[in-house]
């Protein structure tokens, strides 16, 4: 509880300005140790604040793992919150020692004894566990021991200011009820389809919609792309060929990939009990086969008696040797496991096997023919790039190597062709587009490497500037765009009159018979949803449903798209607590939270502006700027 009381202080602290600052390089420090604030008659130094940084800096990389960057060290709110962590520090250690809440030694003792992280496995203190986490925290133990009584007379402190603030049960109530209370509502939209006509725009209208709108005519910069890809696939075969050697000694490496192991075709009987087992296999011997056996002695696996061709890995332990010593047509004794009594059967032997050399070179020598392209690869990357820049063009150079060039035709920095559609022409590729806009007019961008290993070069043939559609392009689009706007104010204008009407059901009534407004969609909500059958609802919306009672109906509320929403309340279904529902009480806690920060976070407000007139804040501008480049 404390904790939390003590972070909510530093949380306000963030809001009290007394400084601005820029944040550089923030782990350089200054080379002498001045003073970077004074608080009251503490001073914090340019080594405490470079420290407090670098412990803040590490728990923001163990807590966010590999979402941390360095480049969060750049944050100004980061050195913000260390330096009024360390005036937090100063205003409360002041403060609790002026009016005795600094603990004895014997209390922060037993604070530490009782500390679970100092304690073995029986519960008992561990003085190695302490030293251990002191070592890891780069503390001596005076130092923890200091801190950790600072700590905990803030703690005292910030306890007893805020331990007085009530929270009404009739208030946690309300709130309850009103969380959990529903609307069954009726939605409607409103659009310019109900406006029937529009007004065809003079010239000077259809100038001044051009103007106001001339982002919505202006073309974005097009670029006309070119390139050439460099894969495995394109090394010549004579660098890729693979020579005798090399698929002898890679035979002979992965020779017991191209071994067969011994395999027999082997029927398996189960019984309950070894009696019935020996009894089965006298008749087996015999000469009877397994469906007779089955009518005489119960058989566990009747339906599955044959195991097909196996090897050893596919059998048993036990199962192993007696089954691979018999010969072929042979019976096991009785051999006993969890699931009864079994009996294997050897029916026909295939003697183990190896492929020749000639036989595995098919495998082998596509696999080394790959790699050896893998690894000439580089070396045709590197001689394409000496081509370009040598001089040759992208054609040339592609030429020279059997390599093939593709166009791209027009594209934008999005991805689109000049026809509003996605290129289907772009290329697959890391980074295609960002090093196409990159890249100059008429030349070659430099060779880009793919994950794959294999590398891609594009040239930008031509570039088509952004620039603003002349009118006479775009005159129709213009005319359509001032009706659209036209139509939408008065969409405008007709959801205000809709809105007064709407309001009763006599008046809802008319207005959905005039203007043959169907049911957008209907629906339960709570003051939590956000959306109604998939139809988002503005939070403007959601609250207006939640002030009108049964049978009425709310104003229309704007949508991004130029539509309007309007709601019907249906019904208003009061919420009633289940006092057995088991998240009642955890909903209770959150609501009795929720009125009670706000309620501490005023007190704090007011305590903090207390404090600092109490201990006057000051910041040395020139050396914390100093010390963060």
């Amino acid at each position: 509880m404390a904790g939390s009381f003590a972070a909510k202080f530093l949380l306000l602290l963030l809001v009290i300005s007394f400084g601005v600052w820029g944040v550089g390089d923030m782990l350089r420090t200054a080379g002498s140790n001045p003073t970077v604030a004074k608080v009251g008659s503490v001073e914090i130094s340019a080594s405490d604040f470079l420290h407090a940084l670098h412990r803040e800096s590490e728990a923001l990389r163990n807590t966010m793992g590999s979402d941390y960057s360095p480049d969060i060290l750049k944050n100004k709110m980061l050195a913000d919150w260390v330096l009024k962590q360390l005036v937090n520090d100063a205003l409360l250690k002041q403060e609790a020692e002026n009016i005795g809440l600094l603990p004895d030694d014997a209390t922060v003792v037993r604070h530490i004894r009782a500390d679970h992280a100092f304690q073995d496995e029986k519960d008992h203190f561990d003085k190695r566990l302490f030293e251990a986490r002191l070592n890891a925290t780069g503390m001596s133990e005076k130092a923890y021991v200091d801190k950790l009584r600072e700590n905990m007379a803030s703690d005292a402190l910030t306890e007893t200011i805020t331990a007085i603030i009530p929270v009404p049960d009739i208030a946690v109530k309300t709130l309850l009820e009103a969380r959990g209370e529903q609307r069954s509502v009726t939605l409607y939209r409103l659009t310019t389809n109900l406006i029937t006509s529009a007004s065809k725009p003079d010239e000077k209208r259809i100038l001044e919609y051009y103007d106001k709108h001339h982002k919505e005519f202006t073309q974005p910069e097009y670029r006309t792309l070119s390139y050439v890809t460099i894969t495995s696939a394109d090394v010549h075969d004579k660098d890729a060929e693979v020579t005798q050697d090399q698929l002898r000694a890679a035979y002979n490496e992965r020779i017991e990939e191209f071994r067969t192991p011994e395999r027999r075709t082997v029927d398996q009987l189960i019984f309950a009990s070894e009696d019935q087992a020996k009894k089965a296999r006298e008749m087996l011997a015999s000469g009877k086969s397994i469906k007779d056996i089955a009518k005489v002695v119960p058989l566990l696996n009747k339906d599955t008696t044959s195991m097909g061709k196996v090897d050893k890995k596919d059998l048993a332990d036990a199962a192993v040797e007696p089954v691979f010593s018999l010969a072929a047509g042979g019976i096991t004794a009785p051999i006993q496991s969890q699931f009864g009594w079994h009996l294997f059967r050897a029916s026909t032997i295939d003697p183990p096997a190896t492929l020749s050399l000639e036989e595995a070179r098919p495998t082998i020598e596509k696999e080394l023919k790959q790699g050896n392209a893998e690894n000439a690869l580089p070396k045709l990357t590197n001689a394409v790039q000496d081509a370009l820049a040598g001089g040759n063009t992208l054609t040339e150079a592609a030429h020279d190597f059997g390599l093939k060039v593709i166009s791209v035709g027009a594209v934008n920095r999005e991805g689109y062709s000049l026809d509003g559609k996605p290129n289907k022409a772009l290329p697959d590729l890391e980074r295609f587009l960002e090093t196409a806009f990159k890249t100059d007019e008429k030349s070659e961008s430099p060779m880009v490497t793919t994950q794959n290993g294999g590398a891609y070069v594009l040239r930008v043939d031509s570039v088509q500037p952004e620039h603003l559609q002349p009118l006479d392009e775009v005159k129709a689009k213009v005319i359509a765009g001032c009706e659209k706007e036209e139509k939408e104010q008065k969409l405008a204008e007709l959801a205000k009159t809709i809105s007064e009407k709407f309001a009763t059901p006599k008046g809802r009534d008319a207005i959905l018979s005039q203007y043959g407004l169907t049911s957008a969609a209907k629906g339960t909500i709570k003051r939590s949803n956000r959306e109604l059958d998939k139809i988002p609802l503005s939070p403007s919306l959601v609250s207006d449903i939640f002030m009108q009672k049964a049978q009425q109906g709310t104003h229309a509320h704007p949508e991004p798209d130029g539509t309007f929403l309007i709601a019907q309340v249906d019904t208003v279904i009061p919420f009633v607590s289940n006092p057995k529902d088991p998240k009642l009480t955890s909903q209770l806690l959150d609501i009795h939270r929720s009125i009670e920060t706000p309620m501490q976070n005023e007190i704090l407000d007011q305590y903090a502006h207390y404090l600092m007139g109490k201990y006057p804040v000051t910041v040395n501008d020139e050396v914390l700027q100093a010390v963060l480049k």
